[in-house]
């Protein structure tokens, strides 16, 4: 599919400047792929000019951009100081780097005048809402840059002599009764988003027809993970996420990598797989909250 990417690249675009700008730094993959055949060509339109330097500055009419090799120390610190505060450093910083930009041309510092601009962020993964845990930290405070989740049923060895059978994102601890959707490494280009909520509510749904059985007869009961199980569980996927392409020793700048440069986002199995990690609940791999009048009792499942 590279070799594939690239000539059909070379086919609609026939300067070798714009190749330059236009050719991905990563593997396939590390970016979400385009099947389209009227993308190049739009940009190869007399009428557009493709800049790829950093901006510097935004003025009242346009934007005022520089080659990386003329920034200086101060504007390199600059550039990066705003594309923090506008929480899109894990696009632009990581993403599109400064050492990723391509120089549009020698002409130094230019201003370009503009009558629209789009702030297009993209997606920062890494940070979640602002749900509480027991203890007062939000989501994001919780999980930092690790994301330790839990699921259902899924058979690993770690190491090979010992097998341990998880669940698989849709739970977090310290969190109790939270039934998380969408949470980290439960995406991938392979499998269908759709498919994969369905698997995770009729997982949640269980978990929720028991808790209402047992809070039936005035009991009050909750649910969380076990922590040093969803430690196990997360770290167990990294081996099979670090072949991928977004891994960033291939080149690879992407949204989906945290700040080790772990991808939070995919899961990186045939969605079988994880069907068949949610197709049971391992209720020993949960602690349960009991309420006993003022006090609130851990106890296995």
């Amino acid at each position: 599919m590279e070799v594939v990417g690239i000539q059909h690249l070379e086919s609609q675009v026939k300067d070798p400047v714009m190749w330059e700008k236009l050719r991905p730094s990563g593997r396939f993959g590390c970016k979400r792929p385009l099947f389209l055949d009227d993308y190049y060509p739009a940009l190869c339109q007399p009428n557009v000019e493709l800049i790829t330097d950093p901006p510097i500055e935004i003025t009242e009419t346009g934007i005022v951009s520089k080659p990386v090799v003329q920034l200086t120390d101060a504007e390199r610190k600059k550039v990066q100081a705003e594309q923090k505060k506008a929480h899109s450093n894990k696009v632009i910083v990581e993403g599109l780097g400064l050492e990723n930009y391509k120089s549009s041309s020698d002409m130094g510092e230019r201003h370009t005048e503009v009558d629209v601009l789009i702030w297009g962020t993209g997606f920062v993964v890494q940070e979640w809402g602002t749900v509480y845990e027991r203890g007062g930290k939000t989501l994001g405070e919780h999980w930092g840059q690790d994301c330790y989740t839990l699921y259902g049923r899924s058979l690993f060895q770690i190491p090979i002599y010992l097998e341990f059978e998880l669940t698989a994102g849709v739970a977090t601890s310290n969190f109790p009764n939270f039934c998380i959707l969408y949470g980290p490494n439960t995406s991938a280009p392979w499998v269908s988003l759709i498919y994969m909520f369905e698997l995770q509510a009729k997982y949640h749904a269980r978990i929720i027809r028991e808790l209402r059985k047992r809070n039936s007869y005035g009991h009050v009961f909750a649910m969380m993970p076990d922590p040093a199980i969803e430690k196990v569980y997360t770290e167990s996927l990294y081996p099979e996420l670090a072949k991928l392409s977004t891994n960033p020793a291939f080149g690879c700048h992407a949204y989906y990598n945290n700040e080790k440069g772990i991808n939070t986002h995919y899961y990186p199995y045939a969605s079988s797989q994880y069907k068949k990690s949610l197709d049971e609940i391992k209720w020993e791999n949960y602690f349960i909250l009991e309420r006993r009048g003022k006090e609130v009792v851990d106890s296995r499942a």
